[in-house]
């Protein structure tokens, strides 16, 4: 090393007179290269366009005042750090915005120690900047190149100047290929070196990443992260934060492995204070990017850094309209609450047993007991018109019908009335329900929803919205969690992971989904006609992705993504990645098809079937009556017979008793005559 030191001697005597001449014409009459080392050193700031300088020597000398002069009437802010540089030093320039370069001119032992700080001040305080961002330049021997290779392999932007043993310089840089890091010559000096630019001296940013490879994890959803339908597909996902990616990794000249997911959350803060999910996988460095629909929030940004965000949507209450799920059997029974069908079945019964009694009463009272027998045998008939007359009646079209009743009459001219208003409110609300389904809300508010009972809800856990409605001290937003809870007791799909699960809830009806987008309402608007939202939840939700805490990429990725968001190319994406909504014709939709009407069929039916019925029992009740009329008549003419018999007898014992009379006179008028003889 006593060479070196011998030429930085040189080096310090010749910076005292760089400010006293032209530098470029110095530079081109040079014949010893080595002589111009700190006009080199000064042409090449320039050419980086470095904002501010520090320069780290591990030796004082007065000349080096003359450098910053030099540096100053160049009007770039210097700092001269000498010796014993410290990684407390080095921290002040671990910021996110570093403008300015390094220059480190010393013993090979002094700039290994320099780099080595850096490194350590990085990944001490997780801020992967400076090794990313910050650019150096240094002086070494030749000797040094390879150790020195090493010291710099952490950093992305180094050029060197190398002394050879014959006094000559050379610039080199660092290349970036792949995971792997070279030097490479980029020319001689002094002679070249005002035909250098700034992408010769430090080429590696004009190459992105240079060709390595990222570790992603990712979380499907709906339209921006799903698994392609088609086999072979090149790409192992598509949607609209594919693109995004795709499109990162070609501007920013990377490739990407994906990794499994560890877990089916989306990434929270557990009760020990660990995460989990791809946010714990990036806290844990499994990962380097998180490329999904991840909401950015505080919590998550304080454990890892977030990207520029290339969504924003609000959260959004999902469900279907009230009427325009699926047609169930019992649509023509909705007019009415089921206690009203109840209290009408019971007051059909009593009022048809009370109408049959008054009538019966009244006849039996007209016609006397000789007419007892034949009122027994009408009694079925008149139930069974009774219970056709009061039946139309609650359908407005009574049957013919008389009665000998008074009290009868005046209790039909009530069920009457009673009949006119029940089928008048169940045809109006029936034709409302026909007419004006696909507008009929269940609710139209947070609030409505919350104190209603016929509809529950639900969210996707894991995510940023549970931890957003947990946390929140808003009394409707703490109802609405409290009510999940309370739902999963006994449905624990309602605070499922998984979001097509909450949307096939919404498409069954009956199901609210509160969505951290509104993209899900797209979704599903592509699959039904009759899918309403409650909006302006005051919930905004900004989507990202998220790397490593002081991430080096964060601030590449972020100003790519703002880029694609000024161009217009996000904007295209995502009209490309929407859900077309579905094309639902009006009139078809509102046309009565035989969803709507399969109730009537099945009125219609059953109808059938009690008709069937009853004429069985009709017959039977007929059969029944025939025999016992027959059997009465049989019995009629035995009595009929023995009273006949009864009478010839006593006919003949009276002819009998008249013979024997007139035998007898006859007798005595003989026997008078014989006496009178």
């Amino acid at each position: 090393m006593s060479g070196m030191s011998t030429k930085l001697a040189i080096l310090v005597a010749l910076l005292a007179m760089c400010h006293a001449a032209d530098r470029k014409c110095r530079l081109a009459q040079s014949q010893t290269s080595v002589d111009q080392l700190g006009d080199v050193i000064v042409h090449l700031v320039v050419t980086l366009q470095w904002s501010s300088v520090t320069l780290l020597f591990d030796d004082v000398s007065g000349a080096l005042v003359d450098v910053t002069d030099q540096l100053h009437a160049l009007i770039i802010p210097t700092m001269i750090l000498i010796k014993n540089v410290s990684a407390i030093t080095i921290v002040n320039h671990c910021g996110k915005d570093i403008q300015g370069g390094y220059v480190v001119v010393g013993s090979f032992e002094f700039i290994q120690n320099v780099f080595n700080q850096a490194a350590e001040c990085a990944e001490r305080t997780n801020q992967g900047n400076i090794l990313f961002f910050s650019e150096w330049l240094t002086v070494i021997e030749d000797d040094d190149m390879q150790p020195s290779l090493r010291v710099f392999h952490a950093f992305e932007n180094v050029a060197v100047v190398v002394i050879a043993k014959k006094s000559t310089l050379s610039l080199w840089t660092l290349h970036k290929v792949k995971d792997d890091s070279e030097l490479s010559l980029v020319t001689s000096l002094p002679h070249d070196v005002i035909s250098l630019t700034r992408q010769k001296v430090m080429p590696n940013p004009s190459y992105g990443l240079g060709g390595r490879t990222i570790r992603v994890v990712t979380k499907t959803t709906a339209n921006l992260m799903m698994m392609p339908a088609a086999k072979g597909d090149p790409f192992p996902y598509k949607g609209f934060v594919m693109e995004i990616l795709h499109e990162l990794s070609v501007r920013l000249n990377f490739s990407y492995l994906f990794v499994p997911a560890a877990d089916d959350s989306w990434g929270i803060e557990l009760d020990n204070g660990q995460w989990d999910g791809p946010i714990g996988m990036l806290m844990r460095k499994e990962v380097d990017l998180a490329a999904s629909a991840f909401a950015i929030e505080e919590g998550r940004a304080s454990v890892v850094d977030a990207t520029t965000p290339f969504l924003s949507t609000t959260a959004v209450v999902i469900f279907r309209k009230a009427l325009t799920k699926q047609y169930y059997w019992t649509f023509f029974l909705q007019p009415f609450h089921s206690v009203v069908y109840k209290v009408v079945a019971g007051s059909l019964v009593f009022v048809l047993l009370l109408l049959s009694l008054l009538e019966k009463g009244e006849q039996g009272l007209t016609d006397g007991k000789k007419n007892a027998i034949k009122v027994d045998r009408v009694t079925w008939r008149r139930i069974m018109a009774n219970l056709q007359f009061l039946f139309g009646a609650l359908l407005s079209r009574p049957s013919t019908w008389e009665t000998t009743s008074r009290a009868g009459r005046m209790l039909a001219m009530t069920w009457l009335l009673l009949g006119v208003v029940l089928a008048s409110l169940y045809s109006s609300e029936l034709t409302s329900s026909l007419t004006v389904h696909q507008d009929a809300l269940p609710f139209t508010s947070l609030e409505e929803m919350l104190n209603q009972e016929e509809y529950t809800w639900g969210f996707e856990n894991g995510t940023s919205i549970a931890s957003i409605l947990k946390a929140s001290t808003n009394r409707q937003l703490q109802q609405l969690y409290q009510g999940t809870l309370r739902f999963a007791e006994t449905d624990p799909s309602v605070l499922s992971r998984d979001v097509d699960v909450h949307l096939d809830k919404v498409g069954k009806g009956k199901y609210a989904f509160f969505s951290g987008n509104s993209i899900r309402y797209d979704v599903l608007s592509a699959r039904y006609c009759d899918i309403a939202m409650l909006p302006d939840l005051n919930i905004a939700q900004y989507y990202g992705f998220y790397l490593q805490n002081g991430s080096a990429y964060t601030r590449l990725v972020s100003d790519e993504i703002s880029k694609m968001l000024d161009s217009g190319l996000l904007d295209v994406w995502r009209q490309k990645w929407s859900p077309k909504k579905k094309q639902c014709d009006e009139k078809d939709d509102r046309a009565i098809d035989i969803h709507h009407t399969q109730t009537a069929f099945y009125l219609a039916a059953a109808g059938l079937v009690l008709a069937t019925l009853a004429l069985g029992i009709e017959r039977f009740v007929m059969t029944c009556l025939s025999r016992r009329t027959k059997d009465e008549v049989v019995n009629s003419d035995m009595v009929n017979s023995d009273m006949v018999n009864s009478d010839m007898v006593n006919s003949e014992m009276v002819n009998s008793d008249m013979v024997n009379s007139d035998m007898v006179n006859s007798d005595m008028v003989t026997d008078e005559e014989d006496k009178s003889d």
